[in-house]
């Protein structure tokens, strides 16, 4: 696939920024035109002074140099005001729709790189592109500054003007050379940034493990290791980085000493004064700065081509130009009241050749409880991800009320269907958020799902009751309260079928018993798919499935089966 090339994503950008960019480009042009004033001013007194000539109106002078300072304070405040409109504007919507994108690809592959790495790919990659329009204003604003200054300059001496500008070219021109080094310097760092913040992120998510395990030094150690990595990668280019800006920066010195060599002649028979020797070194700062920036701007374009690589990365090959397109999520596709709903041959294969599973049928119904049991690696939440769309299937079918579901991603969702894994996933939030997702609060739904997931007592607890924080990822809470937190979620959403992936495994005898007590009472008009082990469970189930190695090796009821010896206990 094409990359989105950098000047494509810097037009983008433009665009994006609408008026708030097109006022940010004209304010900053207009104050460096009124740079210029200084200058002038300057060189006119310096000339009339060194002619023995009465000054022009001084105290009109002087009103213009202080008229002229009101008007830059008032353009400065101007541009600090719209330089963020114009970038959090491109920020947000890159942001949000490399989110969107993300969404929309099946679960198990949204994630291209760990949660570390994509986090500093959000943060980094887009936080940095639109500092390149910004710095491309200045360099327009400059350039307008350089052409009257150097239209200016002709007019005094045609011939240093001509010999300023010549080396200046050739440094512009012999930098666009260093474009591959600098590329690959950026490379090297993004990439190492991205582990070290991937690794960080990781450390954070298993922090008790290290602990438990006494791991603590390896893991310091190995953190050592890549932040000496990043050291050496971050060096090299701002060491290429700073060569380049010093080249072009310095090149002032080379343009004053031109200039004093060839208007010696000039000066020596008094037709180059003091007041044309100001502006030109007055003018060369300012022409300078745009090396300068010129400078800057190249290795950027190159740093904005690795941005965008990544970016179309993480966004699973789109171009990084369509980030500022609508992606909106699709919709969710209703379905009509469950009658019975059939899953048929279902199979989902491995990039590997191997199969996850393969050839299962079962049939759902409201009321209907069917467990899915089997060793380690059977299948079991395989199948249940298949069947969500979670998972591609490459075979079988999934039928609702005698209909094809043919976008499971889209159309077996609450309050259709609602699944709680093995491990739940809950946000650093408070416990009401967590079982609501963004959802408007209803206290009576909320007080059953609490309820029927065995959790009142433990929010009785809590000083702040629902309200309580959970903390990154539910640190705060134990194994068992939040396997209950989702399965509050789950119920709080009233779905009409249940797909429940070993849901109690973290709970005690006692609050074990007493959900799936709860359970009995509430399930009576839905259909239920649970993964499980527990002869509990198993004993109420109308259909008991036992995978082996990805197909079913039985089924039957569960009185059947234990007399075949097909369960273990």
């Amino acid at each position: 696939m094409k990359t989105t090339a950098p000047l494509t994503m810097i037009w983008r950008m433009m665009r994006q920024g609408g008026w708030w960019y097109v006022i940010n480009l004209t304010v900053i042009v207009v104050l460096l035109l009124v740079e210029l004033l200084p200058g002038l001013i300057n060189r006119q007194v310096l000339n009339d002074l060194q002619s023995g000539q009465q000054l022009s109106i001084p105290w009109l002078m002087l009103a213009a140099l202080l008229g002229i300072t009101l008007t830059r304070v008032v353009l400065w405040f101007a541009m600090a005001y719209t330089n963020p409109q114009t970038r959090v504007r491109s920020e947000n919507v890159m942001r949000r729709s490399l989110l969107a994108r993300i969404f929309q690809q099946p679960a198990v592959a949204a994630l291209k790189g760990s949660p570390g790495e994509i986090v500093s790919r959000f943060r980094d990659d887009i936080g940095e592109m639109p500092h390149v329009v910004l710095q491309l204003n200045d360099i327009i604003a400059l350039v307008c500054f350089a052409a009257v200054s150097f239209y200016v300059m002709y007019q005094i001496s045609p011939s240093a003007t001509i010999a300023i500008a010549a080396p200046l070219v050739l440094i512009v021109v012999g930098a666009r050379f260093a474009y591959n080094r600098i590329y690959i310097y950026r490379q090297e760092r993004r990439r190492a940034t991205g582990r070290v913040v991937g690794f960080i992120a990781e450390t954070f998510g298993a922090i008790q493990a290290v602990k438990v395990a006494g791991a603590e030094q390896h893991v310091l150690k190995h953190f050592d290791e890549l932040n000496h990595i990043r050291e050496k990668a971050t060096l090299r280019e701002v060491l290429f980085d700073g060569m380049l800006d010093a080249m072009f920066r310095n090149a002032v010195s080379i343009g004053t000493a031109i200039m004093m060599f060839m208007v010696y002649e000039q000066a020596m028979a008094g037709e180059f004064k003091a007041g044309d020797v100001s502006y030109f070194v007055y003018s060369l700062g300012a022409i300078s700065e745009l090396l300068g920036e010129l400078g800057i701007f190249i290795g950027r374009q190159q740093q904005l081509r690795v941005s965008i690589q990544r970016l179309e990365n993480i966004g699973h090959d789109m171009p990084a130009e369509r980030l500022f397109h609508d992606s909106t999520i699709p919709a969710q596709m209703p379905l009509p009241r469950l009658a019975q709903m059939q899953v048929r041959n279902l199979a989902v294969q491995w990039a590997n050749g191997s199969y996850g599973i393969r050839g299962v049928d079962l049939d759902l119904a409201p009321g209907r409880l069917v467990v899915v049991t089997g060793a380690v690696g059977a299948g079991k939440t395989t199948l249940l991800r298949a069947v969500l769309g979670m998972l591609p299937r490459v075979e079988g079918d999934i039928v609702w009320n005698g209909e094809k579901i043919t976008h499971p991603d889209l159309q077996l969702l609450p309050p259709a269907v609602a699944y709680t894994s093995q491990v739940p996933r809950l946000f650093s939030d408070s416990i009401v958020e967590n079982i609501t997702q963004g959802r408007d609060v209803a206290d009576s739904s909320m007080d059953e799902a609490i309820h029927g997931a065995v959790f009142e007592y433990d929010i009785a607890q809590f000083e702040h009751g629902v309200s309580t924080m959970v903390g990154s990822r539910g640190v705060r809470l134990s194994g068992g309260q939040i396997q209950r937190a989702a399965f509050a979620r789950m119920l709080y959403e009233r779905p009409q079928v249940w797909l429940i992936d070993d849901v109690s495994s973290a709970l005690d005898i006692l609050t074990e018993k007493k959900l799936w007590e709860r359970f009995i009472a509430i399930r009576s008009e839905v259909a239920c798919l649970i993964v499980t082990h527990r002869p509990q469970v198993m004993s109420m189930a109308n259909e008991v499935i036992v995978l082996k190695n990805g197909e079913i090796a039985a089924r039957g009821s569960y009185a059947e089966l234990l007399a075949k010896g097909m369960l273990s206990h």
